[in-house]
């Protein structure tokens, strides 16, 4: 129910005469139109009461922000809507007797799922569309058949488009712009034409997946997809002595190649396992714990095996730079390239042993201790009583490089550091981004652990 009060001693001029039972009645502001189907209409005295079936939660948005709104083909602000009710009805009354089947759509997450509408009438007029303001563009864009979503939704599917009450094809009657946010249609509208747009603006839900980030003992580092569809269980229990291993199955497990030394690659329980031979379940010519990981003793039966061969490699590389130098003997000092913002962004090798870093100072905690510490057993039997300070082997500031003890002459001086870049596009989330690496990782699921 809508309650509308004359402004001061104006009258309604529209009133009874545009809008008779089953009519359509606009009510609008310069940046919102409800449009809703008049059911009943009172008047009594100077107050004129309307029952609309409509979108009463719009209405109730353009009151909060207007409540002297234009009725449509009058154009005049000679009332003021006073009140706004919600009548609660299991009725729902249609403007014609059906001749055909009737589907209804409830929704009631709709705020879940961030339902949105909007509601519009074609006009060529200037009267609310004055030009240089945002409805003058607007109308111009209607015009052509354009219409702007007030924010981006996931694709053209996500969105209800009806003309005069007809429910139109996706992407037949109308296609979705390149970024997202505009409906087009493929016909332009023409002057009185109603238009109702139903979208939802939330994230589709995506799977659950997951990557592994590994770095060996090498200082390399490893970009794997975890797969659920690509894990396994051991069938026996694996010790450390063990020359092979036996899966429940091993379908879709990579198929190892000799010739070009190109092992299969799993994981279990963190370690990594290569095998040059696949026999139906059974894997043979193991190489254990490589790259840096650790042997267990023994890994149960029932074991969750990860699949972590070249076709879960996602299509991603960091870009290395090296900078060399050469010792002389007394030198500590040399020149970087380029002006680092810590250490953390290189690796100092010299004779190709890493240096150790300085530790860079918690910015979110003043008093935590950063130092590196070695045990000395000549200070005490136990640590941490016999643990002592020890100090870093280089420093930097700007872009000078120092050494702490010289290195010999013709002795190399490495230095390597790695940039990246970002996985997802710019502003949205790594599962919603439409890149190579995004699209790889959302191919696969993964389950959480059991």
């Amino acid at each position: 129910m809508i309650l509308l009060k004359p402004q001061a001693t104006n009258t309604f001029r529209c009133i009874p005469r545009e809008y008779v039972t089953n009519a359509f009645m606009t009510i609008r502001d310069d940046s919102t139109n409800v449009i809703g189907t008049v059911q009943e209409y009172t008047k009594t005295g100077q107050e004129v009461t309307i029952k609309l079936q409509g979108y009463v939660r719009d209405l109730i948005a353009l009151a909060a922000k207007d409540d002297t709104p234009s009725l449509y083909f009058d154009d005049s602000t000679d009332f003021k809507i006073d009140s706004i009710r919600v009548v609660d009805s299991e009725r729902l009354s249609l403007k014609d007797i059906p001749t055909q089947d009737v589907k209804i759509y409830v929704f009631s997450n709709h705020d879940t799922n961030e339902f949105e509408r909007l509601s519009l009438r074609v006009s060529f007029e200037d009267t609310n569309a004055a030009e240089g303001s945002a409805n003058y563009l607007t109308r111009n864009l209607l015009s052509r058949g354009e219409i702007k979503l007030d924010k981006k939704i996931p694709g053209p599917e996500y969105a209800w488009v009806f003309l005069n009450g007809k429910f139109l094809t996706s992407q037949a009657d109308y296609t979705l712009s390149d970024n997202r946010q505009s409906i087009i249609l493929s016909e332009r509208p023409i002057k009185n034409d109603r238009i109702e747009i139903l979208y939802f603006t939330a994230d589709v839900s995506k799977q659950k997946f997951a990557y592994r980030i590994f770095k060996d003992v090498l200082n390399r580092y490893h970009y794997k997809r975890i797969n659920s569809g690509m894990e396994y269980d051991l069938a026996v229990d694996l010790n450390w002595y063990d020359l092979s291993i036996n899966l429940k199955s091993s379908d879709g497990l990579d198929e190892p190649n000799k010739e070009l030394a190109i092992p299969g690659i799993i994981f279990i329980n963190g370690e990594r396992i290569e095998y040059f031979v696949k026999q139906g379940n059974v894997l043979r010519q193991l190489r254990r714990g490589t790259l840096g990981t650790g042997v267990k003793d023994v890994h149960s039966a029932n074991s969750r095996v990860f699949h972590q061969g070249v076709s879960e490699t996602i299509p991603y590389q960091d870009t290395t730079y090296t900078q060399l130098f050469t010792g002389d003997g007394a030198a500590t000092t040399f020149n970087l390239n380029w002006t680092p913002a810590s250490v953390n962004e290189f690796d100092v090798f010299v004779a190709g042993t890493r240096l150790r870093k300085s530790t860079p100072i918690d910015p979110n905690n003043s008093t935590a201790d950063t130092n590196y510490y070695q045990y000395n057993e000549a200070i005490d039997q136990d640590s941490p009583g016999g643990d002592e300070i020890i100090l870093p082997e280089f420093t930097v500031e700007n872009n000078i490089l120092t050494l702490v003890v010289p290195p010999l002459a013709d002795t190399e001086i490495r230095i390597i550091r790695k940039t990246g870049k970002i996985w997802n596009d710019d502003g949205i989330s790594l599962a919603s981004s439409k890149n190579t690496i995004s699209r790889f990782l959302t191919d696969s699921t993964y389950k959480l652990a059991r």
